[in-house]
């Protein structure tokens, strides 16, 4: 069965919300139960969302963007995407770590909404109500640096 990556990302190292990666593991997970299993969707491969976290001091989107996707190759392991949000939505809420965690949520639910049209209707609102916010906010925030896991951690160690 093909499964839903994110890779974290943030243009800015020493700004990048300090969020756990078990936030991420467990959208993953959610997302494989209730969106990937979709067999009328036509997972072929893995889905990739590179989810890039971007520094205020940055010129750039004012909300979540997803990059607009190229013509893939057929018999790639990985169906690429490239989401952008601004920290900025992050920094101005009164919650930055819920707000870090919806806006999250959020970009599954974009790029599963508008990449994949076959996907049944009931999909994405069942991931959705499937997220344990309560799991998600025990969590620490800000977490461990090696508990972040971002991307760029594993190429700069």
């Amino acid at each position: 069965m093909a499964k839903l990556f994110i890779h974290q990302l943030a243009t800015d190292h020493d700004s990048r919300p300090p969020i756990s990666g078990k936030v991420r593991e467990h959208l993953q997970a959610l997302a494989d139960k209730w969106i990937m299993a979709d067999k009328d969707a036509g997972f072929d491969q893995d889905v990739l969302i590179d989810l890039y976290f971007i520094d205020p001091n940055t010129e750039g989107p004012s909300d979540i963007f997803l990059q607009p996707s190229k013509k893939i190759k057929p018999g790639l392991a990985r169906k690429p995407f490239t989401v952008f949000i601004p920290q900025t939505l992050i920094e101005s809420a009164s919650d930055p770590y819920k707000a870090t965690i919806q806006l999250m949520v959020d970009t599954v639910i974009l790029v599963f909404s508008r990449e994949f049209p076959g996907l049944k209707p009931g999909s994405l609102p069942k991931f959705k109500k499937a997220v344990d916010y309560e799991y998600l906010m025990s969590l620490p925030y800000p977490a461990p640096f090696d508990e972040q896991q971002y991307i760029s951690d594993n190429i700069e160690g």
